[in-house]
């Protein structure tokens, strides 16, 4: 290769380079006009909508309360037209709810050791049983 050659090669690169940097520069430059263009645009419609009646609007809904009708049992059972045995059930069924765990009583042994054996199967060691050899 002749030193003609390189610099007529690198007369065509730099003449490529030129023309791909103006065509993004220009792409890039069309791109930034239409977000200028959207971005006015919007302020144009923000300027259009009426604020004040968009707060009125929110604030009219806020103050809005809505009143509950409060039910006797006797009206609760005419309206219900369910059988006796299912108003019984749920009758059971709320007087049988356990009472809330005491999260500041003391653990019982029982508790204690299941929060052991779990603590040491989060660490990766099998938990004692009972005296028994492990399982793992």
């Amino acid at each position: 290769m002749t030193r003609q050659d390189y610099e007529l090669n690198t007369l065509m690169i730099e003449e490529e380079y030129q023309l791909e940097t103006n065509h993004l520069t220009e792409a890039i430059m069309g791109v930034i006009d239409d977000c200028r263009k959207s971005i006015k645009d919007d302020r144009d419609d923000a300027d259009a909508i009426d604020i004040h009646s968009i707060f009125q609007d929110a604030y009219a809904r806020l103050k809005q309360k809505r009143s509950l009708r409060k039910r006797t049992a006797m009206h609760h059972h005419s309206d219900h037209r369910g059988s006796p045995a299912r108003l019984e059930s749920r009758g059971r069924r709320q007087k049988n709810t356990p009472a809330p765990h005491n999260i500041h009583a003391p653990l019982s042994t029982k508790e204690e050791d299941e929060v052991e054996n779990d603590f040491l199967q989060m660490k990766g060691i099998s938990p004692k049983r009972n005296g028994n050899p492990s399982r793992r």
